[in-house]
């Protein structure tokens, strides 16, 4: 325990930190508010093309395909920033991730500004899955390469995010909470 205690409040590790803590944050994110805001954004659609009320299994079952392309955007961008952190340097990775977090970041905030659900919403699914593959590949490169431990710092890893996880989990549900206390009221 003190191993593990020591590897954390490292100062190598602890420029590792909120990079790891932002890979729990993404999943949470991705795994916990977007098919809400993916169902909202359909029953917006419907009720802006005068339509009925779609069922919830079918909101779903159209949300749930979104989320195909994230697991293929991951697949993809996984074995791309492999390819590419063997073949230059881990200097043009973080160049890479930055700039597909950066277009990840833009097209989140596009879907979710113009509340509608349709290519952007995949697109923008997609590009979720990779940036969470080229982060997680760059984090578990430096992970491998950086310390001497073999399991330890992976143990560190999968520890602060799960914790991120939790966190952002709990944020999200509060989050929820007063949005539906604020339309009750």
């Amino acid at each position: 325990m003190k191993s593990f205690f020591s590897l954390v409040l490292s100062p190598r590790m602890l420029l590792l930190v909120p990079l790891i803590l932002w890979t729990g944050a993404a999943l949470a994110y991705s795994s916990g508010i977007l098919i809400p805001i993916m169902r909202e954004q359909q029953l917006e659609d419907r009720r802006k093309q005068g339509g009925d009320e779609p069922r919830e299994e079918e909101l779903m079952a159209t949300a749930s395909q979104a989320l195909v392309l994230l697991g293929l955007g991951h697949c993809v961008f996984g074995v791309l920033m492999g390819k590419l952190l063997d073949r230059t340097s881990m200097k043009v990775g973080v160049l890479a991730s930055c700039i597909v977090l950066a277009v990840t970041i833009t097209l989140s905030w596009l879907t979710v500004e113009k509340m509608s659900f349709d290519k952007l919403t995949y697109l923008c699914m997609f590009f979720w899955g990779a940036s969470q593959a080229m982060i997680n590949t760059l984090v578990f490169t430096i992970l491998g390469f950086e310390f001497k431990a073999k399991a330890l710092p992976f143990t560190v890893y999968t520890f602060l995010q799960g914790l991120s996880i939790v966190v952002f989990f709990s944020v999200q549900e509060k989050i929820k909470q007063g949005h539906d206390n604020l339309f009750a009221q």
